[in-house]
């Protein structure tokens, strides 16, 4: 006999974040280009005085 006494509108709520979340990080691991330092675009031969 099954049971249908959870949460189900919390249920389907953790299930879309949890999908949403998984995407998310997937897209930001592999597909973002990333972002540009551009405090790093000094010269080679700059010296702090």
């Amino acid at each position: 006999m099954a049971q249908h006494d959870y949460n189900k509108p919390g249920f389907w709520t953790f299930i879309i974040v949890l999908i949403g979340n998984l995407v998310f990080f997937t897209y930001i691991s592999f597909y973002h280009p990333g972002v540009k330092e551009h405090s790093l675009n000094l010269p080679a031969n700059t010296q702090a005085k």
